[in-house]
């Protein structure tokens, strides 16, 4: 109940992004070879082309939801930073975990690319580029996000 919780907030949010980066990528390719056998299969036309419009729509809409659910993170992290009590005197042991923090972000990153070294894995990737862009930006924008994170955590005691 009394937890502060800013180590394991950016811990999940991590782990779930990252999860959620290669589940839709994943499903993008199944449905790619799913779409593949019904083409070649002596279903209807009707069938083949609504499987097919499926197909090409699910990358746009779930890179759309994969960034919304990516910023609605952000957001939800900021506003419970600015909830949580906390003394200024905790901004460098705060600086030095979220160091460590960055490391983790690095390690996802290098997780998401090293998951997108397979070519058949890339093609069905480059079409998330919201996502790629992203994850291939991760510690940068964790950066802003720890500073943006640390003010409200710590300002907030100046503004009320």
């Amino acid at each position: 109940m009394k937890k502060k919780g800013y180590i394991q907030d950016f811990l999940f949010f991590g782990i779930i992004i990252l999860i959620i980066a290669v589940v839709f990528i994943s499903v993008n390719l199944l449905l790619k070879e799913i779409n593949t056998n019904i083409q070649g299969s002596d279903m209807s036309s009707n069938a083949k082309d609504m499987m097919s419009e499926q197909t090409g729509g699910f990358a746009v809409v779930y890179d759309n939801i994969f960034i919304m659910v990516f910023f609605m993170f952000i957001l939800g992290i900021i506003v419970s930073y600015y909830v949580i009590q906390t003394n200024p005197a905790l901004f460098f042991p705060i600086a030095f975990i979220f160091a460590f923090i960055l490391v983790v972000f690095a390690i996802t990153g290098n997780v998401f690319d090293k998951f997108n070294d397979d070519p058949t894995i890339a093609s069905s990737a480059d079409e998330f580029e919201g996502t790629s862009w992203i994850m291939g930006h991760i510690v940068e924008i964790m950066v802003i996000l720890g500073f943006v994170g640390i003010t409200a955590l710590l300002a907030k005691n100046y503004l009320t």
